[in-house]
Formats: C-alpha cells, structure tokens, sequence
C-alpha cells in the first residue's frame, strides 16, 4: 500500500534522513487501530455458537501466562481448577480441566524444544568437564518415576499426575486411549 499524506501535511524528516513519528499522532492511531481490533473481535464472537468446553478453552488460552505463573508459584491445578469453577459456574469443571490439560500439552511441548536445546548444551559441557565430575553427575542422577515419559519434565509430571486424579476416576482425554 503506499503512504498517504493529506494535502499540507508534511513529513518531518530529522538529521539523518529518517522520518520522525508525531508521538501524538501515533497514540491516537494506536487507538483506533486497537477500537476496530476489538470491535471485529467482538463481531466473531456474535457470530459464533460457542459450548462451555470452547470459552473454557479459549478463557485458559488467554490468562495462559496468569495460569503458569500461579503454578510455578506452586499453586496446585486443583487449586486453579476450584478458582475457576466459582467464577465460572455455568461451565463443568470438566471442560476447564480439559483446558488446562490443553495448555499442559502444549506447554510441554514448548518445554520439550528448550529441553533438547538444553540438553545438547549440558552434553557439551559433560564432555568438557573432567571424567570423574562427569561420572559422578551421571550416577548422582534421580531416577525418572515409573510412568514420567522421557521428555517430560518433573513439573508437567506433577501437573499430568494432578489433572488425571486417582487412578480409579481416571477417564481418558481427547487424543489418548
């Protein structure tokens, strides 16, 4: 698209040669732009037929960073899980737990990337290291817990471990059999 300029108005260019912004202009342009964001947002939202297990998603999805936050704090899941319910009492709590269990999976997967990044530079540092401190940080290790999958961390097997329940209430989710 090219750059339109009203008839009169100049460009204010600074030393260099580069365009200076009217910091005014520019806040007032921010909120515009931001008003008809929001104002389409609000218009999909009219239009689509939404379930309870769809906002409950889509609510997880926007207080994600809020969520992560409250459990690296150490905020259990059922903790969040009950927060939820009382403000959300028109949706089941089953649909929230699907949710989370949602944001989990992904958030595992996001672990999982930095974790081989991270792993392939702690095997750079072994090999650098002296053989016996090496040894010794691979004997001194914790042994992985009987139903931790390989990629995942001590964290997410908290978190997998809280959202399943018992073993005798324990239901499959989407995707697992």
């Amino acid at each position: 698209m090219g750059k339109e300029r009203r008839r009169g108005e100049r460009e204010v260019v600074d030393s260099e040669g580069a365009l200076s912004l009217d910091q005014s202009k520019m806040q007032s342009e921010r909120r515009a732009a931001t008003d008809r964001l929001l104002a389409r947002l609000k218009a999909l939202d009219r239009k689509a037929v939404q379930t309870p297990r769809a906002y409950a998603q889509r609510y997880v999805r926007e207080q994600e960073s809020l969520i992560l936050g409250l459990l690296n704090a150490g905020v259990g899941t059922g903790e969040i899980l009950t927060e939820l319910a009382l403000a959300f009492p028109s949706i089941p709590g089953a649909d929230f737990r699907h949710a989370i269990a949602q944001l989990r999976d992904r958030r595992r997967k996001q672990i999982g990337a930095t974790a081989a990044a991270a792993a392939v530079h702690s095997v750079s540092m072994c090999v650098s290291e002296a053989p016996s401190r090496a040894l010794s940080a691979t004997t001194d290790s914790v042994p992985l817990a009987p139903d931790r999958w390989p990629d995942e961390s001590e964290q997410d097997h908290r978190l997998r471990k809280e959202l399943e329940g018992a073993p005798d209430q324990s239901g499959s989710f989407i995707g697992e059999q």
